[in-house]
């Protein structure tokens, strides 16, 4: 049986480039594409997955503070400021590289086999009923969407969504998984099929609801199945670049959909391209700054006491939260910073350390250190795995890939996609599929 996940044989680079090809544009795209390969490798793990965003966070905050980047002043960068913050993510990375040394000595795990079309189908049926629940709500709402897209405002669709919130509506999480299994198919392995698009459909959908990040968890997934399945190999420098000209077209899109009005009150905001260079700017340098603000204030204050913001919620998933404090959070009222460090009050996720210490004081950091221990034992003990379950060590994963801006892992789509994946390979070995090879999607033994 063809397999979906498994290592698949590299393709022939046997052949060393002449001299005569060195500074040719090819042998150049092949050094940048053995080089981006190596650097997937090393990013996806818990360990140093938050790094590369986090040092990005750090250029754009270091640039000129114009065009509505959220900050009016920089945080001074002292040595006690520098000191916390290393203290701080090197702790992280610390104890997750520790749980990755844990997981590596522990045994592999038997599980039986799952069948990776079956568990696809599956999935893809969370996806359609979560995306469609979705839309019936807010079409139900009465939401004008003509107008809606006309005068660009796509936070109506958000709004419209969580004033009448169903548990259904939760299952369009759905989408980043099954997309990310899509994408994976489409660009790592020569199978494309009707349930690829639907689920590419199904993912956009969702997406233009209320989370544009749900695109970057669809990415994240497909290439963390091909990092840990060999597919790598495949990935061509000019497939490269037609798939993340398509990505960034369809971010500005859904960025200006949503914000369009607001980023028009900048000068040259007038745009979709230039709209989306600034959301980056934006939302990638503004953690840094809460980053670089708490770390002063946690200097200033070492004895803070806990935060009035019910620091359980911490240790409980979202979804066990009161109705009027997960609203609070999604819509952002829930930041002690105001006043306190300088970052526009329309940001509200302005890093996990922020978010933590307010809630936790110096707690927080024996807290995100036992977290990350025991959330990179875990993920390093799925990643083994070379069924579909070898899914569950991507979502805690890409809770560490956000850590630079906000702390993920308490969050109800989490536990949603972890249950779900669950879920789906148990209902794939209870039932008696039948195998369709051209359905695989991990594993490739041709």
């Amino acid at each position: 049986m063809t397999r979906i996940f498994s290592q698949a044989r590299p393709a022939d680079h046997g052949r060393s480039a002449s001299p005569r090809r060195i500074l040719t544009f090819t042998a150049v795209a092949d050094a940048v594409v053995r080089n981006w390969r190596r650097f997937l490798v090393w990013f996806y793990r818990p360990s140093t997955a938050f790094w590369p965003c986090a040092a990005l966070g750090v250029v754009l905050w270091s640039l000129p503070l114009q065009y509505g980047c959220g900050i009016t002043h920089r945080e001074e960068l002292t040595i006690p400021v520098v000191a916390v913050l290393i203290a701080w993510y090197g702790g992280i990375s610390l104890s997750a590289w520790l749980g990755e040394r844990i997981a590596a000595a522990t045994p592999l795990l038997r599980l039986p086999r799952i069948d990776e079309a079956g568990f696809y189908f599956v999935a893809t049926l969370f996806s359609v009923v979560g995306v469609g629940a979705s839309w019936y709500t807010i079409v139900k709402s009465g939401v004008p969407l003509y107008d809606m897209v006309e005068n660009t405002r796509g936070n109506d669709l958000k709004v419209a969504l969580y004033d009448n919130y169903s548990f259904l509506s939760t299952w369009r999480y759905s989408a980043a998984l099954t997309g990310g299994i899509a994408l994976f198919r489409l660009l790592f392995r020569d199978r494309r099929g009707l349930i690829d698009f639907l689920n590419v459909g199904l993912l956009l959908a969702a997406a233009v609801i209320s989370a544009r990040l749900l695109l970057v968890q669809s990415v994240f997934i497909c290439f963390g199945a091909a990092v840990r399945f060999g597919g790598l190999q495949r990935f061509r420098p000019l497939k490269l670049l037609v798939f993340g000209g398509l990505g960034f077209v369809t971010l500005a899109s859904m960025t200006w959909l949503r914000e369009a009005g607001y980023y028009a009150r900048f000068e040259h905001g007038d745009n979709p391209v230039w709209a989306q260079c600034l959301h980056v700017r934006r939302y990638v340098a503004s953690p840094f700054q809460g980053a670089a603000g708490t770390a002063r204030i946690a200097w200033e204050e070492p004895n803070r006491p806990l935060g009035s913001l019910k620091p359980w919620k911490n240790f409980l998933p979202t979804f066990l939260h009161s109705t009027e404090e997960k609203q609070n959070d999604a819509f952002g009222h829930n930041q002690w910073t105001l006043g306190q460090i300088d970052i526009d009050e329309e940001l509200s996720t302005n890093s996990a350390l922020a978010q933590l210490y307010g809630d936790l004081g110096i707690w927080c950091f024996p807290f995100m250190g036992l977290t990350a221990l025991v959330l990179a034992w875990g993920i390093g003990l799925a990643w083994k795995l070379d069924n579909p379950l070898f899914l569950l060590s991507l979502i805690p994963l890409y809770g560490f890939f956000e850590l630079w801006r906000m702390f993920l892992f308490n969050q109800g789509f989490v536990f949603f996609l972890l249950a779900e994946i669950v879920a789906c390979s148990f209902l794939t070995v209870l039932l008696p599929w039948r195998r369709n090879d051209n359905q695989q999607f991990l594993i490739d033994r041709r």
